[in-house]
């Protein structure tokens, strides 16, 4: 038995990692040995892993929490004075969590005003995403001035626990991925792997229906992925960016599944380049990005979401600590501010370019319809940008 942490190819030219039963190991060395395949065995990796979960929400971020925890903390933030902050379930899951979209209002309303979705925990065993996504946000409402460029211009979603059952037996099992839905048919393969419920090439569903791979019967199946989809339909029109924060790796992917690349391709490249060197200066850790295809399946939500909803900025940022693959509570705080440096540069040249397309006054004043669809067609060519 062996579980692959991140990715089953290597066309991004990154180690993968996989996690191997004892009692398979030398087995699992053989077949690499006799394909001419270099590795490293880290045994210290199991150990990291088996860090318990809390309840105690006086040390939330000191410790990796549970999903009653998580509730308890989110009630908490909404009761604070001030803070504006909205919680909306989109839905329940298998087992009758909610689902919930946590909504932070920009401070400063206008015709201009686009969103962002920031998204979290779509694979149950991922513990460092929704911890990061939820300090974060803790420091945007305990700090005034914290990414305060973005919060006078987005209206900001987070959505940083998209498979609360996944996570939750993940306790159980360290490396589950799945969510844990029972098939009627089959009630001893429990669970869809949610990040391969999208769905963009059908002709790929994987017949392996036990395994943690198992993608599901149809596109959007799931209560997890149906849910977060209905909602971003209804937001779509004034949606700037989309951005998944996943653990296991330090990269950055921009949607590329279907073999062309996105639409705006180009300026996504520069975009990724100026926050990575901006990056690099503060925390002198280089981000990898590309638009490589980081998985054999069937598309991701970046993928579903750029090919259905043409949002223009959408990316996934895979995170870890100093290359230490499995998280630990003690990293939540550095990766939380290393993503908000990365939100910031990004969004901000993304708003310099895109704004005009988020104001209707603008519009209004300038554009007849016909005029519109060609000032849009320009951007989108990269031919014609906006700066404020």
């Amino acid at each position: 038995m062996f579980v692959f942490l991140n990715g089953i190819t290597n066309e991004a030219g990154l180690p993968i990692h996989v996690i191997v039963k004892k009692a398979d190991q030398s087995l699992f060395e053989d077949i690499l040995i006799s394909n001419g395949i270099q590795f490293t065995a880290d045994n210290k990796i199991i150990q990291d892993a088996l860090v318990p979960r809390s309840e105690d929400t006086e040390s939330f971020f000191g410790t990796f929490n549970t999903y009653k925890a998580i509730e308890q903390w989110v009630e908490t933030k909404l009761n604070l004075k001030q803070s504006n902050l909205q919680k909306v379930v989109i839905g329940r899951t298998f087992e009758g969590r909610d689902i919930v979209i946590l909504k932070l209002p920009t401070r400063i309303p206008s015709e201009s005003t686009s969103s962002v979705v920031i998204l979290g925990g779509e694979e149950g065993r991922d513990w460092i995403s929704h911890a990061v996504i939820l300090k974060l946000l803790d420091s945007i409402l305990e700090n005034f001035k914290y990414l305060e460029s973005l919060r006078n211009y987005y209206n900001i979603y987070f959505c940083p626990l998209l498979n609360p059952d996944g996570y939750e037996y993940s306790t159980f099992s360290r490396f589950w991925s799945k969510n844990r839905k029972t098939s009627p048919s089959n009630q001893s393969c429990i669970g869809v792997n949610v990040d391969r419920n999208w769905h963009l090439d059908s002709s790929k569903r994987s017949t392996f229906r036990c395994e943690g791979i198992n993608i599901g019967e149809r596109s959007l199946s799931e209560k997890e992925t149906s849910s977060l989809a209905a909602y971003l339909n209804t937001i779509a029109p004034n949606l700037m960016a989309f951005i998944n924060v996943r653990g296991f790796r330090s990269f950055i992917t921009t949607p590329a599944y279907i073999k062309e690349h996105e639409n705006n391709y180009p300026l996504m490249n520069e975009i990724m380049k100026t926050a990575s060197q901006s990056f690099y200066k503060k925390f002198k850790k280089p981000y990898k990005y590309s638009a490589s295809v980081m998985y054999n399946f069937t598309g991701n939500c970046a993928d579903w979401v750029k090919s259905q909803l043409n949002i223009p900025i959408v990316y996934t940022i895979y995170m870890t600590h100093e290359d230490e693959l499995i998280p630990q509570p003690d990293h939540v705080f550095p990766l939380a501010e290393q993503l908000s440096v990365y939100l910031e540069e990004s969004l901000n040249f993304a708003r310099n370019i895109y704004s005009p397309l988020f104001n209707s006054s603008f519009c209004n004043n300038i554009c007849s319809k016909l005029e519109l669809l060609l000032v849009i067609l320009l951007i989108k060519m990269e031919k014609y940008f906006f700066y404020l």
